[in-house]
């Protein structure tokens, strides 16, 4: 999975990080956690989103803050 997500997301000069989650989580449970971080701009949400539902993955809950650094840095949990 770590293999395949830098291929695709390679042009985005992103760090990714993959962990296994525990044993004996069912499918109604949440599976994975993406946490992306990036210079803020419009339709970041949209493109992001977009990437992976196009790769058939599901959005149970999202959670968006905009860092006080500067420039300002967009985290999408």
């Amino acid at each position: 999975l770590a293999a395949h997500v830098r291929s695709a997301t390679a042009e985005f000069q992103l760090d990714v990080h993959v962990r296994p989650i525990a044993d004996g989580v069912s499918p109604s449970e949440t599976t994975h956690l993406a946490s992306v971080y990036g210079a803020d701009r419009p339709g970041i949400v949209r493109d992001v989103s977009g990437w992976l539902a196009g790769h058939g993955i599901n959005i149970r809950d999202l959670e968006t803050h905009v860092l006080g650094s500067e420039p300002p840095t967009y985290a999408m949990l």
